[in-house]
């Protein structure tokens, strides 16, 4: 009987090396899918910052008025005629005088829509315990704005202030006048000697910018 020869067997590496392989990317991809499918709630997210920006507010000023801020100060002669207006350097009034002078108010006006009204309210008063020249002389006078900015006032002096109209200034420009009659002959007499006070109230208040 004559011997068949051995049949050699397929080499097996190959199989090996796919069965390996084939694990390889069965894991690979059961890890994919076990990372692709951990909960419902794992999508992918990002989140990003902003720069810091900051804001301010604007600011609304109305400056101490001093004897600094008073300019341009002339007085005229009105009998009734007037004569040319002339520097006024201090000393006492006599009927048909008028004084002129300019009041520089420090003010500041800072915002985007920031707008204002600014107003003057002059007065004149009797000094304490006064005589009765000072009286005479108080009712005898008379205080008024005459322009605002350059804008000429009547009743109720007041401007409107935007920091565009204020530009580049820091001061409004204020124009008061104190008229003292000519009058009739001997109808002041009863002022003579008498000492008056004369003051300006300026108000800045901020209204609507439309």
């Amino acid at each position: 009987m004559q011997d068949h020869p051995r049949r050699r067997k397929e080499p097996t590496v190959k199989k090996s090396i796919r069965t390996l392989v084939g694990a390889s990317v069965a894991a690979t991809l059961g890890a994919v899918l076990l990372l692709g499918g951990t909960g419902t709630m794992a999508r992918w997210s990002d989140t990003a910052v902003t720069s810091t920006e900051q804001i301010q507010s604007g600011n609304l000023d109305l400056g101490t008025v001093g004897l600094s801020d008073f300019s341009a100060t002339t007085i005229t002669q009105c009998t009734p005629v007037c004569s040319a207006p002339t520097a006024y350097t201090g000393g006492a009034i006599v009927p048909g005088d008028t004084l002129s002078l300019t009041v520089n108010v420090p003010v500041t006006l800072v915002g985007s829509n920031m707008k204002a009204q600014f107003s003057v309210q002059p007065s004149k008063a009797a000094p304490a315990n006064p005589t009765a020249a000072d009286i005479a002389l108080r009712d005898a006078v008379s205080i008024s704005v005459t322009s605002i900015k350059g804008v000429q006032q009547t009743t109720a002096p007041a401007v409107t202030l935007t920091p565009s109209t204020m530009g580049t200034a820091k001061t409004v420009p204020v124009v008061v006048e104190v008229k003292f009659p000519w009058g009739t002959p001997g109808q002041y007499n009863g002022a003579m000697g008498g000492r008056v006070s004369l003051a300006a109230a300026y108000t800045l208040t901020q209204i609507a910018a439309g």
